[in-house]
């Protein structure tokens, strides 16, 4: 590798201009890039073991991911492009992220514009929050109407034995069309609970656009600049192991004479 280094050495002019020239050249792309900013909200939730007891983690996963399903859905994003101007379901899921880590949602919007894309942050997370409480208050009407119908069905049970109580229904018929309207109600509560569990939590969240933490999430001028001198190093360095008879070793006493 001797002849290597002593070409490259002596090349060092060739190695600056080319640094210098990917340098340069970096710069140049990198000032008419457009800056990308990402502003992330966050939404902290729990589980209520008292009212689920143990679960196994696939059950745990189950029921966080119904939360999810509804943050995702399109009814907030509706809710969402309602308040924001010249917004797109389509448009919006290109410039959104949802992540979660233990028991937190970060929901990121992407955008030239910092202040825009913190405010559609800040509105994504109000709309999902709304939602999600309005899904909960069903799941938890749900749960007492399943508990009527359990009492209304004991008193079937106690017709069919002739030992009915002064709480239920003496007439049969009217005991009936109890049941189909409790049932009714339970399957329009069930619609709009969306699957989601009354276990579920919500804790506070941090909807203020100027509380909501906004980070530039695309490489800046002076990380691409040093970017391209070190690209211009690299262009440098394969140059030079082209040069015919660089790369060969020299010859010594016990190699063959041609």
């Amino acid at each position: 590798m001797k002849p290597f280094t002593e070409h490259f050495i002596k090349s060092w002019h060739i190695t600056a201009v080319l640094m210098i020239l990917c340098g340069l050249a970096a710069f140049v792309i990198a000032h008419f890039l457009p800056a990308r900013y990402t502003a992330t909200a966050f939404l902290s939730f729990s589980i209520d073991h008292n009212q689920t007891g143990s679960l196994t983690d696939l059950e745990e996963d189950r029921m966080i991911g119904i939360t999810e399903d509804i943050i995702k859905s399109d009814e907030v994003f509706a809710e969402v492009c309602r308040n924001m101007e010249g917004c797109t379901k389509e448009s919006f899921l290109n410039r959104i992220q949802l992540d979660r880590t233990n028991n937190q949602w970060y929901m990121s919007v992407s955008g030239e514009d910092p202040q825009e894309s913190a405010a559609m942050a800040s509105v994504w997370l109000d709309e999902a929050y709304t939602v999600l409480q309005r899904c909960l208050r069903a799941a938890l009407e749900e749960r007492g109407l399943k508990e009527v119908l359990n009492n209304l069905v004991l008193c079937f049970e106690n017709s069919v034995s002739g030992s009915l109580t002064n709480i239920c229904p003496s007439d049969t018929a009217i005991l009936f069309k109890k049941i189909e309207e409790i049932s009714a109600e339970i399957m329009e509560k069930q619609r709009l609970a969306k699957g989601i569990s009354p276990a579920i939590v919500l804790g506070e969240k941090r909807n203020v656009p100027g509380d909501i933490p906004v980070v530039r999430s695309n490489a800046t001028t002076g990380f691409l600049t040093l970017l391209g001198l070190l690209i211009g190093f690299l262009i440098s360095l394969l140059l030079c192991l082209m040069k015919p008879g660089v790369s060969k070793e020299p010859k010594t006493d016990c190699d063959p004479v041609e």
